[in-house]
């Protein structure tokens, strides 16, 4: 009922995962591998039972999974790194505030996108890192990954960028944001009493 709304509904299995395996930290990585191993097993059964079927669902996917036939998904995707933070730099100052933006698929130099790439990793790699301390940082950052699956990855939209889509999404940098500032008081009410001790 969901697909039928929004087809961000796609993503909610990828949240649900997310939540378990962040937060509760029930789902185990073993057993992700065995519903993988058993999916591709199912898949390359079906294949083998009948190739043609599946070339034709296959061809049948790529052509409702894509808006238009402008530019490739490796070109879609490789712009929507660089979009992807235009949309985090409104999140952090919000102006100016756009319907449309003048981007067009080779509007991001390779070096930028490069960066922008490496920004992405570095982003999750320092959520990773302090998995233990704040599992809701990563979680709130995977949130917005996965929120933004369905526009901002390998299925080419009309529109480079489109500040609605970030909205759920920002959701997940909210709550990232918040834990982030709970430590840092955290951290400064610690220093703090201990500076005044210093006078006591």
């Amino acid at each position: 009922l969901g697909l039928l709304t929004k087809q961000n509904t796609v993503t909610i299995p990828l949240m649900i995962i997310a939540i378990e395996l962040i937060v509760f930290n029930q789902l185990k990585f073993k057993h992700l591998a065995i519903m993988l191993a058993f999916s591709v097993t199912v898949l390359v059964i079906i294949y083998l039972a009948n190739s043609e079927w599946v070339l034709n669902l296959a061809s049948i996917l790529d052509a409702i999974t894509r808006e238009n036939d402008v530019y490739t998904r490796l070109e879609y995707f490789l712009a929507q790194l660089n979009v992807l933070w235009v949309y985090i730099a409104k999140f952090v100052f919000p102006y100016p505030i756009r319907l449309e933006y003048p981007y067009l698929i080779n509007s991001f130099p390779l070096w930028q996108t490069v960066l922008a790439g490496l920004g992405h990793i570095a982003l999750v790699g320092i959520a990773i890192i302090y998995r233990k301390r704040a599992p809701l940082i990563l979680f709130g950052i995977t949130f917005y990954y996965i929120a933004h699956l369905v526009v901002s990855s390998l299925i080419p939209i009309q529109d480079l960028a489109v500040e609605h889509r970030t909205y759920l999404p920002n959701i997940g940098l909210i709550l990232a944001f918040l834990i982030c500032c709970e430590i840092l008081v955290s951290k400064f009410n610690v220093c703090f009493n201990k500076f005044l001790l210093g006078f006591i």
